[in-house]
């Protein structure tokens, strides 16, 4: 059995978009079949430190309350181990081949159904999570992932009186139809009418992704773009439009403009909001070289605000975090052009798409990254540094000047050694 400590649930927080907004107590309840062994598992930040707390199910249910529960988005999960006949993982051999691995005993494998909903403390304090459709203990048993495309029986579904959170619902059954029931459509046709079929492990699956994309991700985009003509004050129109495709923003940026300017109240006076505006404004006059960027913002390592006061003749504004392996594994290079060069005019500005904190301040120290400026929003890639900037992946980098003009983009360790030794 698992061991709570009851104070980290109550002093659950979560990223809001209203900062300082005082936090509110709130009810999470719900019902679940009762498969034995099952947990429900939390990820939330507190300040800027990400937190899990775990607690068992007792006959399927779990209910608490969160006393320090702020307006934002909340990640949930519930888990349960995986019976004795699916301790296995399937793949296919290099001729296309099942092939069936029995896990090793000891091995700890489960299965898991996941949730991102929206929680208001202000407009409710009862939320309450249960499957969508009524599913039985033995069907959950025999759940495998080959079934998490299949929300039409596995979904997990919020009810609320929250507005902000049955908006959010809306959008979150959209996305669990559209990146899984059309791909599970899809997969079966591919199946059952492709000869030969595509080899290699998930070859239908990453088929079927594709020709989904192709046929439905601009309905799909539509779909959420009328949600927020209905909704014009409230601001998770906003929010969803951060995680809209870009090109499909690019291309209909007009509508999207003029779904912003009928916002109105609490959808206008929101983060998400001018989040969404930035972000439009950053595809309309893209990062080019030649052209100007702002520098970035935020805090430093220290908690301290950010201040670019003086800047060398040639700055690398990196984007990375402690999470990203390519990252992490460039970062010397980076020393060694830094130790090269900092004396003669160039330097590093390290900026973090961290949101954890501590991890960020690890990172710097376990890289030996000290010599750097750096600046994080702990915002991850819905920050006004990543939005700003149009980063989608990471590492990503704009070299730029002192008066901040682009000289390049994506530029390569090698690449920015030799660009410095003919300039520097």
């Amino acid at each position: 059995m698992r061991i709570l400590i009851v104070i980290t649930l109550f002093a659950f927080a979560a990223c809001s978009q209203q900062g300082a907004s005082k936090p509110d107590k709130v009810r999470i309840h719900g019902s679940f079949p009762a498969v034995k062994g099952a947990w429900l598992g939390l990820v939330f930040y507190q300040g800027d430190r990400q937190r899990e707390a775990e607690v068992d199910l007792e006959d399927g249910k779990f209910d608490f309350y969160l006393d320090t529960a702020v307006t934002g988005e909340y990640w949930l999960s519930i888990h349960w181990p995986r019976p004795e006949h699916l301790r296995y993982r399937v793949y296919k051999d290099e001729n296309g081949n099942e092939v069936r691995e029995k896990y090793p005993d000891g091995v700890s494998v489960r299965s898991s159904l996941s949730k991102q909903m929206y929680v208001n403390p202000k407009q409710s304090q009862d939320y309450y999570i249960a499957l969508e459709h009524e599913t039985s203990a033995t069907e959950l048993s025999n759940y495998r992932g080959s079934l998490q495309n299949r929300p039409d029986r596995f979904r997990l579904k919020l009810t609320s009186d929250s507005e902000d959170a049955r908006y959010y619902e809306k959008l979150d059954s959209m996305k669990a139809y559209y990146n899984g029931m059309n791909i599970h459509l899809i997969g079966d046709s591919i199946r059952k009418y492709m000869d030969p079929l595509p080899q290699g492990n998930n070859a239908v699956s990453i088929l079927a992704r594709e020709i989904n994309s192709e046929r439905h991700y601009a309905s799909y985009a539509k779909a959420r773009l009328d949600l927020a003509r209905e909704h014009p004050d409230n601001p998770i129109g906003a929010l969803d439009m951060l995680s809209i495709n870009t090109e499909v923003l690019k291309a209909n940026i007009g509508s999207y403009n003029v779904v912003l300017d009928d916002m109105v109240g609490r959808a206008k006076t929101s983060e998400y909001y001018g989040l969404a505006r930035a972000k439009l404004a950053a595809l309309a006059s893209p990062i080019v070289e030649g052209g100007q960027v702002e520098w970035p913002e935020g805090q430093t390592p220290a908690g301290g605000e950010f201040d670019m006061a003086e800047a060398s003749p040639y700055t690398l504004i990196e984007f990375w975090a402690a999470w990203c392996v390519p990252c992490r594994e460039q970062n010397p290079e980076w020393n060694a052009l830094l130790s090269r060069f900092k004396g003669q005019g160039f330097q590093i500005l390290g900026v973090s798409l961290d949101e954890d904190g501590t991890n960020w301040r690890q990172a710097i120290a376990a890289d030996s990254l000290s010599d750097w400026l750096h600046v994080a929003d702990l915002k991850g890639f819905e920050g006004y540094n990543a939005v700003n900037y149009l980063v989608e992946t990471i590492p990503y980098n704009v070299l730029v000047d002192s008066h901040r003009w682009v000289v390049a983009s994506n530029i390569k360790p090698d690449d920015l050694r030799v660009l410095l030794e003919e300039r520097l």
